[in-house]
């Protein structure tokens, strides 16, 4: 699942026009590529049209509750995609969130100008996917 959110932060980049330099240097806004509620709702859903109720299987559900809908589980995605280009500052350091590459699943080009999504596991065939071991352990 979180593979998929990591291609359509890919594809969004790209589409975006600008280099993850670029992208960068706006503090790896999702806004700045396009990533919102709406774009969410057109474009990832459709690849991952279960993934709240995967979520409510398999994930922390004691601290982040049950998600009725896949439109109440877009902040638990939308803060994972957030996460793969933020981090909190070390331990006692102070409260601030850092902007890089920190829990990007994939890797970045050679040149450094794009972001390769790491492979994606094969689909069952019911437009969900096969989730990871690993990934069932990121929820």
């Amino acid at each position: 699942m979180f593979g998929t959110l990591a291609h359509w932060v890919a594809e969004r980049l790209t589409r975006s026009g600008m280099t993850l330099p670029e992208w960068a240097a706006k503090g790896y806004k999702l806004s700045a590529i396009g990533i919102d509620k709406r774009s969410a709702l057109a474009e990832l859903k459709p690849r991952i049209p279960l993934a709240h109720e995967w979520y409510n299987a398999n994930g922390d559900s004691r601290s982040r509750g049950h998600y009725p809908s896949w439109e109440a589980y877009w902040g638990v995605l939308s803060n994972r995609a957030y996460y793969f280009f933020h981090r909190h500052a070390e331990k006692f350091e102070s409260i601030r969130i850092y902007s890089e590459i920190a829990e990007w699943p994939g890797s970045v080009s050679a040149d450094g100008l794009t972001l390769i999504p790491p492979p994606l596991p094969p689909e069952t065939g019911a437009g969900e996917e096969t989730v990871s071991r690993e990934e069932e352990a990121i929820c």
